[in-house]
């Protein structure tokens, strides 16, 4: 469970010429599903079947796949042209090796997998590529149709920043670098984890303590990782 709570003054209020409580509001929101992104793509992480280094829990995780999915000691360097899409492509034949169907996959990496994805001289941003002049894939779009077979998504909850709101690798064997240059991409189908939203409300009270407008949410979720095998992690780095 994760909440958000802020005080609204009633002179504040009155005075002020923005809406302050629904930008709070927004931005609180906001807050829960960044950390709601964050505990649901942990457990993914964790729950990988095949990755390259061992998984605690996982039964399908070989060390064959080291030089393909990236560890924390031997990432995969996406700098390199076509690195990025060539990594997806031996996710995708990882998937298809376990049987997993091809509709509804889905890749989400963080925001500078596709920067660099789609940085010039890139073959994946080219027409003979993404096969079609008009194709949204053209102007940097990869949350718009497929690449490799997968439904792409972005989350800055990927991002290896150290902080609290990000993923890391607890693989037991090695930790994510905190430079910020490495990164874990996850892939997968749908039906490989469950998550459910038990409650998600926001509600306005009055303070007994001032005169003033107190407004919270909260979140209430849970997720399970289903199918071991129907998920794929990699590890990136950008330097």
């Amino acid at each position: 469970a994760n909440a958000f709570a802020f005080k609204i003054d009633d002179i504040e209020e009155r005075h002020s010429h923005v809406n302050f409580e629904a930008l709070a509001t927004s931005s609180g929101a906001f807050a829960l599903k960044r950390k709601y992104d964050k505990t649901v793509l942990q457990a993914m992480s964790d729950g990988a079947g095949i990755a390259a280094s061992a998984v605690s829990g996982t039964t399908l995780t070989t060390t064959a796949a080291a030089g393909t999915l990236g560890t924390a000691n031997a990432p995969i360097n996406i700098e390199t042209d076509d690195n990025g899409i060539n990594l997806m492509l031996a996710m995708a034949r990882l998937l298809d090796d376990e049987s997993v169907p091809e509709e509804n996959r889905w890749f989400v990496a963080p925001p500078i997998f596709y920067e660099k994805c789609f940085q010039a001289g890139n073959k994946i941003a080219e027409v003979q590529v993404s096969g079609d002049a008009t194709s949204p894939l053209r102007n940097g779009l990869a949350t718009v149709g497929t690449l490799a077979g997968f439904r792409c998504y972005k989350s800055t909850a990927l991002n290896s920043t150290g902080g609290t709101d990000q993923v890391t690798l607890t693989d037991g064997t090695a930790t994510l670098a905190t430079d910020g240059s490495e990164n874990i991409v996850l892939a997968g189908h749908m039906s490989s984890t469950s998550t459910a939203s038990h409650i998600a409300k926001t509600e306005v009270v009055r303070s007994t303590e001032s005169f003033s407008d107190v407004i919270r949410g909260l979140h209430v979720f849970g997720q399970k990782v289903l199918r071991q095998e129907a998920i794929v992690r990699g590890v990136v780095d950008f330097a």
